[in-house]
């Protein structure tokens, strides 16, 4: 394991899951986003070998801003250096703790939250200092990843009027 900081940070944008058919049967749906802020300010995104990337700024504290451009509450599992940021722990998106965002709108998450009110801000550190290493969970150190799954809406039941009151004519 190398005890230098990283030039740059994997960011992985998960598929929405919805259990709808591929993208090229239909037309190009809404993409939802992540930003990594520093300052407030988002920080550029490089892309390469299909991958998204951004310079790491080392001692400098930084926020996820996750953004749901969907009609619909989006669940998202978000993650950093592969440990949740609600619970720190390490499992699949489907398993995993999820941060809901409403209709078109925006969270930024500033760090793994430790209660309710409170966070363990993120910042960018070598690997040796990485929450992660603290843990002993250093396989995906550098990378934030963000998998988002559409609320499913339910389909409403028909609601048949009944009247229990005799109709006219009837007898009793």
């Amino acid at each position: 394991m190398s005890h230098r900081i990283p030039l740059a940070l994997a960011l992985v944008v998960g598929t929405l899951a919805s259990g709808q058919p591929a993208a090229g049967s239909r037309p190009a749906a809404p993409v939802a986003r992540m930003d990594i802020l520093v300052e407030k300010a988002p920080r550029p995104q490089l892309f390469a070998r299909g991958t998204w990337y951004i310079e790491a700024l080392k001692g400098r504290p930084y926020a996820i801003r996750v953004t749901n451009p969907y009609p619909v509450r989006v669940a998202v599992a978000l993650s950093v250096d592969g440990l949740n940021t609600i619970d720190a722990r390490h499992t699949t998106a489907a398993a995993a703790r999820k941060w809901v965002i409403e209709p078109y709108g925006t969270v930024t998450i500033s760090g793994w939250q430790t209660s309710l009110s409170d966070a363990r801000r993120f910042e960018f550190t070598t690997e040796a200092n990485s929450y992660g290493a603290r843990l002993g969970r250093v396989e995906d150190l550098g990378v934030i990843s963000a998998v988002f799954f559409r609320e499913r809406l339910r389909q409403p039941i028909p609601v048949i009027a009944w009247d229990s009151r005799p109709s006219a004519g009837a007898s009793p």
